[in-house]
């Protein structure tokens, strides 16, 4: 008779784990893809992004180099401003430019790419093969031709 009343509070616990779990994934998903969740994100890979590089030559090449930059009216400005004041406006030009889940895929690719720096002769071959990813993620948000029908 005792063990009865148990397992229904037992089942009763675990209905209400499983609702909450439930409650929390959607809430999860549902404020995944917005200005701030982007921005927060954007900053993250331009973080990762100019302190693997560490150097005034490579941030001026980031600048002059990425598509995403050239497209920003004040790129000539850029070389004045400080690394950090470069970091944000990065991350702001990401943030509005990609979806949060383009952002996730970008920040997997720079988040290896500081893991590969400290491998000797890794990083060229990390270089090729996920240039050609983040190549063909800038095409989509930047090409500005009408696709052929």
């Amino acid at each position: 008779m005792k063990g009865r009343p148990l397992k229904k509070a037992h089942l009763l616990v675990g209905l209400m784990l499983l609702a909450a779990t439930l409650t929390s994934n959607a809430a999860t998903v549902s404020v995944q893809d917005t200005p701030a969740s982007r921005l927060a994100l954007a900053k993250k890979i331009t973080l990762i992004t100019v302190d693997a590089d560490g150097i005034r030559k490579e941030l001026d090449k980031q600048i002059e180099d990425i598509p995403y930059i050239q497209r920003v009216p004040v790129a000539a400005e850029l070389k004045k401003l400080t690394p950090e004041a470069i970091r944000n406006v990065n991350a702001q030009v990401l943030a509005d430019q990609f979806t949060y889940k383009e952002l996730e895929v970008i920040l997997m690719s720079e988040t290896h790419k500081a893991e590969m720096q400290s491998v000797p002769g890794k990083l060229g071959a990390y270089n090729s093969e996920v240039n050609e990813r983040f190549k063909a993620i800038l095409k989509k948000a930047f090409d500005t031709s009408t696709p052929t029908e």
